[in-house]
C-alpha cells in the first residue's frame, strides 16, 4: 500500500482492535463494528509479510519502505490461514487453505490449456490471469486491439490486487474520528484524513488499495507490459458466431477441428514468462508492432501477415477462403466487450 499520514493514522486506530473486541461487538459507529475494523486490510493481522510471517503490530506492517522516492507499506500477503477471515463476507474459501486445505487433483494440464481474452480484463481478473500464467505454466491467446501487426497484453486494466470502495473508506474515516484519540488528537487528525468529495458524483468511485508484485520485483504488475503468447484479429465470422472464436484457438493451438485457420498476428507470439510447453504455432519470440494495418488499393499486407490463411464467411456464418477485402475489414474489427463464453475442445479454452 502508498504510504500516508492518513494511512497511519486509520491504521494505528485499528491496530488497537483485538480479536476479543472483533468478536463481542462492543461498539457500532458510522456502520463499522468492531469486526469491520479487524478484518479491514489496514489491520495488521490480516496480512502475513512476503516469507509468510506474522506481522507483530501495525508500525511493523505500515514501514514505510522507500521505493523510487516514494514511500509504501512493507510487502504483504493475504494470511489464508487465519480462520477468523472466513468469517462473514471478508473472503471466500481459498483452495490449499482453511476448510479447502485438501487441494484436489489437477484436472487438466497446463498444455492443455488456453486463457483467451480480448483484453478487457482487470483487477481480480488481473490476478487469476497472472497466476495461471505464471504460476500454472498456461500459454494465453489475446483477441483485437488496435489495427496494428505487434504484441498486445491479455489484461488490459488494473493489475491491483484489492479495490476498496471510496464509501468504505470514508466509513473508516468516519470511525476513527469518532471511537479514538483525545479531542486534541481528533483535531490534529482531521487536518489529514480526506473529506467527502464536494461535487455529487455519478457512481460510487474505487480507490486500487494495494498493488501486486512478482516475486522479488520492485514494480508494480500495472505498470509491466506483458503481452499475450499469441494475438489475433477477429473475423466477421467471430462476431456473428462466438463458437468460431473457440474453433479457431483450438486449431491454432492444438490443431483440431476447423476455425478460421488462423495463424497468430505478425510479431506478436511471444514466450515470455515460463507458459510451459509450446505447441502448435503458439509460442517464439515477441517483437514489437512495426505497422498499421490498412486496407484498399496499394495494401502491400499479405494473408499470412495478418493471420488469416481464411478470411470471411458464407451465408451460413462459415468459413470461407480468404480476400484482400476480407483481411482489410478483419483489420479494422476491435472489441472492446468480451464476447464471455467458457467452451471445452479437447483441451479447454478458458474466455475471460
Amino acid at each position: 500500500m502508498r504510504y500516508s499520514t492518513a494511512l497511519d493514522i486509520i491504521g494505528t486506530a485499528f491496530g488497537t482492535i483485538t480479536l476479543e473486541d472483533a468478536t463481542s461487538g462492543s461498539f457500532d459507529n458510522n456502520g463499522l463494528t468492531p469486526a469491520d475494523m479487524y478484518l479491514s486490510p489496514i489491520h495488521y493481522t490480516t496480512s502475513v509479510d512476503a516469507n509468510g510471517k506474522d506481522f507483530s503490530s501495525w508500525a511493523d506492517m505500515r514501514g514505510p519502505v522507500t521505493i523510487n522516492g516514494a514511500s509504501y507499506s512493507q510487502i504483504m500477503r493475504y494470511n489464508f490461514s487465519d480462520p477468523y477471515l472466513y468469517q462473514g463476507d471478508t473472503i471466500e474459501s481459498v483452495t490449499g487453505y482453511g476448510p479447502l486445505a485438501d487441494t484436489p487433483a489437477q484436472p487438466y494440464a497446463a498444455e492443455d490449456i488456453i486463457l483467451l481474452s480480448d483484453g478487457y480484463c482487470a483487477s481480480t481478473c488481473a490476478a487469476f490471469s497472472d497466476l495461471m500464467r505464471r504460476q500454472g505454466g498456461v500459454r494465453s491467446i489475446v483477441l483485437g486491439g488496435r489495427p496494428a501487426f505487434g504484441p498486445m497484453q491479455g489484461v488490459g486494466g488494473t493489475k491491483g490486487v484489492l479495490v476498496e470502495p471510496w464509501e468504505a473508506i470514508e466509513a473508516s474515516i468516519a470511525s476513527t474520528l469518532a471511537d479514538f484519540g483525545t479531542a486534541a488528537q481528533k483535531k490534529k487528525w482531521a487536518g489529514y484524513l480526506p473529506e467527502a468529495f464536494p461535487i455529487a458524483m455519478s457512481s460510487a468511485p474505487t480507490v486500487n488499495f494495494r498493488s501486486g508484485y512478482h516475486p522479488g520485483s520492485d514494480t508494480p504488475m500495472q505498470f509491466l507490459n506483458e503481452s499475450a503468447n499469441c494475438r489475433l484479429f477477429y473475423t466477421p465470422a467471430m462476431l456473428t458466431n462466438v463458437t468460431h472464436i473457440w474453433e479457431s484457438v483450438a486449431r491454432l493451438a492444438w490443431g483440431l477441428g476447423g476455425g478460421t485457420g488462423q495463424t497468430c498476428v505478425r510479431g506478436s507470439t511471444s514466450d515470455g514468462e515460463p507458459i510451459g510447453e509450446t505447441k502448435g504455432t503458439v509460442g517464439n519470440t515477441v517483437s514489437s508492432p512495426d505497422a498499421v494495418v490498412g486496407g484498399g488499393a496499394g495494401n502491400a499486407h499479405s494473408d499470412e501477415d495478418l493471420g488469416l490463411a481464411v478470411a470471411g464467411s458464407d451465408a451460413n456464418g462459415a468459413p470461407t477462403a480468404g480476400t484482400k477485402e476480407g483481411a482489410a475489414g478483419v483489420a479494422r474489427v476491435v472489441s472492446w466487450g468480451v464476447l464471455g463464453g467458457l467452451a471445452l475442445v479437447s483441451g479447454v479454452v478458458l474466455q475471460i
